[in-house]
């Protein structure tokens, strides 16, 4: 997996959701019912560039420490745990 596959899985965007696009918010992404016309802001697509991570899909590279990625990392694996045991992760 590369680089930025692997950063997007770990540390997906909280607003985008990893995804890279929201929706719009001049035309209320595509689904603004008085805007029948074309949208300027969107292309008409009804989704724009992420504002928070730049339409990247993940939080900024430089606010990525190690021992964020360990944490993750580990935090991952007792979800892992969990699951193979037959519960569900963060309740406990």
């Amino acid at each position: 997996m590369e680089t930025a596959a692997k950063l997007k899985e770990l540390f997906p965007c909280g607003l985008c959701a990893g995804k890279g696009k929201i929706n719009c918010d001049d035309c209320a992404g595509g689904k603004c019912p008085w805007c029948k016309k074309s949208c300027d802001a969107c292309d008409s697509t009804g989704k724009v560039p992420c504002r928070h991570c730049g339409g990247q899909g993940v939080v900024e590279p430089e606010k990525i420490t190690a021992e964020a990625v360990d944490l993750q990392r580990q935090v991952r694996r007792e979800d892992a745990a969990m699951v193979a045991a037959g519960l569900q992760p963060g309740k406990m």
